[in-house]
């Protein structure tokens, strides 16, 4: 009985041995699988995808074509993206702190740069050039930021949001299944960026657009997987993804007053200018391509995604990430949830046994002096006998 007893002390309880609690609680049947939460996923990005339309043409026969305007159209499809993520249990992934902004930039500053370096060299062409202020710039760089910011919600919480954690549910296991499911998410993010119903597909200068628009813009969903992917959290990278695409159309659209463009495949010497630019990119894109394919094959496994965190949690790190179950906000750690543990109950609180602190060997009768060995040396203990201490054992402190 003792033997086992100290064992016992020395193991610490079964909720703290790691690996197998991980796996017990996969075994568990707690909440969907990860492929019922892939599942999930795919429903809400159809769903995600119709709505607005729908919302939208039904409100055009209401207050006419509000189909027409690129800002409502977008903030219509961002308020559906982010409204799936939530339905899919990821609220808390629209969380901000400044450890998500440094996060975000220390990945993605390379691209950021280039953006900058773009945007002076359009500047610098509006300053010398023929071009004039349009009358109405202060409301058009308006409505651009709001555009943009819409844009960066939008894509972030259907992309990176919904397509890339449904995938890492089941897939997030395996240091390759969070690689592919990155770059998936971001070859599909690729793929919305070009107009399949007017592609010409026997036009190789198209095609060629086409292929080194979903190359660039895969990069770019990469590195954006990479912001996300560690601490499952989703604006900071919003508010990346909108900075981004403002610093390019400020000048253009805001400043200048053209007319938003959304084609990024051009015919004749537009189509080999997109051609060089597009490669240009993809060649500067390389080292925060390297810097997020370090961070993903660096971080700790598994990585659940932000939809699992309730449903699978393991042993050890963070939500999502296959960890432990995170005690409740404000629960102090070894002390059970009771309600002497209040502010203002007057109480202590109670303790509980964990692997740093052992059971508490209840007090010896009165009249037992301190390392008394004879027939109440074992009172308390499991099978409630009473048993001589040997002469030669330790003596425990009561």
């Amino acid at each position: 009985m003792e033997a086992e007893h100290n064992e016992m002390v020395d193991r610490g309880p079964a909720t703290d041995r790691g690996p197998a609690t991980a796996s017990g609680a996969r075994r568990g049947g707690r909440g969907p699988s990860g492929f019922l939460r892939l599942a999930a996923s795919i429903v809400v990005l159809v769903l995600s995808t119709i709505l607005p339309v729908v919302v939208l043409v039904g409100l055009g026969g209401l207050v006419g074509d509000v189909m027409e305007d690129i800002v409502v159209l977008e903030f219509a499809c961002a308020a559906s993206a982010v409204a799936g993520v939530c339905v899919l249990g990821g609220a808390s992934m629209f969380r901000l702190s400044k450890g998500d902004l440094a996060h975000v930039w220390k990945i993605g500053k390379g691209i950021l740069i280039v953006t900058l370096v773009l945007m002076l060299m359009q500047a610098t062409s509006f300053l010398f050039g023929e071009a004039s202020l349009s009358p109405t710039w202060p409301s058009d760089v308006l409505r651009c930021f709001v555009l943009c910011l819409a844009v960066g919600f939008y894509e972030e919480a259907f992309v990176r949001g919904i397509l890339f954690n449904g995938l890492l549910a089941p897939f997030g296991r395996w240091r390759a299944g969070l690689i592919v499911s990155a770059v998936i998410s971001s070859v599909l993010f690729g793929c919305m960026h070009i107009d399949w119903t007017t592609l010409d597909y026997g036009d190789v200068l198209q095609m060629s657009q086409a292929l080194l628009k979903i190359l660039q813009t895969t990069i770019y969903g990469i590195v954006l997987c990479a912001c996300v992917v560690r601490d499952n959290r989703l604006t900071a990278a919003a508010l990346y993804h909108a900075f981004d695409d403002f610093l390019l159309m400020v000048i253009p659209c805001g400043l200048l007053g053209e007319a938003v463009e959304t084609e990024y495949v051009s015919t004749g010497e537009d189509g080999v200018a997109s051609v060089v630019l597009y490669l240009i990119l993809i060649v500067l894109y390389i080292p925060s391509l390297v810097g997020a394919v370090r961070e993903l094959v660096t971080l700790p496994i598994p990585r659940r995604g932000g939809f699992m965190r309730a449903a699978a949690p393991g042993a050890g790190g963070a939500p999502g990430a296959g960890g432990a179950p995170v005690a409740p906000s404000g629960a102090r750690t070894g002390v059970a949830p009771d309600s002497s543990d209040m502010p203002g109950s007057g109480a202590e609180p109670t303790p509980v046994a964990s692997a740093s602190r052992p059971p508490a060997i209840p007090p010896a009768p009165a009249g037992v002096e301190d390392g008394a060995s004879g027939d109440f040396a074992n009172v308390g203990r499991e099978g409630g006998s009473p048993s001589p201490r040997p002469e030669n054992r330790p003596v425990r402190p009561w």
